[in-house]
């Protein structure tokens, strides 16, 4: 269905630029050197304008790629005694990949048990951590662009411990009306060097 109403936009498109070219230009130019390279040049150009916002579109988002933040990280931030740590400040949970990595008092080798022992500690980190997200259109030409911020949070303390950017677009109207541009073509996001949930937080006693 896509294709179909590509190949019918095109052709009204072409249509259009022929009927055009007949009916204004074609009639005032008689020399036959002239008028074939008007020709040739205005179909260039004709052909090229549907075009035009995806080609300045992608110089634009890559110039916001580019100046576009990294990930922030404000953190470690501190915890007492209570999910991730015991009265003596050890660890009461772990991740499944230190787990994995021979970092914990469990085995490494019991899958099984790192993956719950992985999950427990994820949840925790989600009764400690926040995540929330802003999104916004900061461009609408030539093509549109959103950029989302996700913050994370402290919850005990409302201290921001991570901030992630991201920006996005659909592309040009013909990506748009095709469906191309459904899934976000354009998209950029700085990855930061990997910061593992469990160097998220450390230890102080209270």
């Amino acid at each position: 269905m896509s294709a179909l109403i590509i190949l019918v936009a095109a052709a009204l498109w072409l249509g259009l630029g022929y009927l055009i070219w007949r009916v204004t230009l074609a009639r005032r130019i008689s020399t036959g050197f002239a008028r074939s390279t008007l020709a040739v040049a205005l179909a260039g150009l004709w052909l090229f304008a549907p075009w035009a916002d995806e080609w300045l579109g992608a110089r634009e988002f890559k110039r916001l790629c580019e100046e576009m933040p990294a990930v922030k990280f404000y953190g470690p931030v501190a915890v007492g005694s209570g999910l991730f740590f015991d009265e003596q400040g050890r660890r009461r949970v772990w991740t499944q990949s230190e787990i994995e990595a021979g970092k914990s008092p469990f085995p490494k080798g019991d899958t099984k048990l790192a993956y719950e022992e992985g999950r427990r500690f994820e949840e925790a980190w989600t009764r400690e951590f926040e995540r929330t997200q802003r999104r916004q259109s900061i461009r609408s030409w030539p093509i549109p662009v959103l950029r989302e911020v996700t913050t994370y949070v402290q919850i005990s303390t409302g201290k921001v411990v991570r901030e992630d950017y991201w920006l996005g677009s659909p592309g040009g109207w013909i990506k748009r009306i095709s469906g191309w541009g459904s899934h976000a073509p354009y998209s950029c996001l700085k990855q930061a060097a990997p910061y593992p949930h469990e160097l998220w937080i450390t230890y102080q006693h209270r």
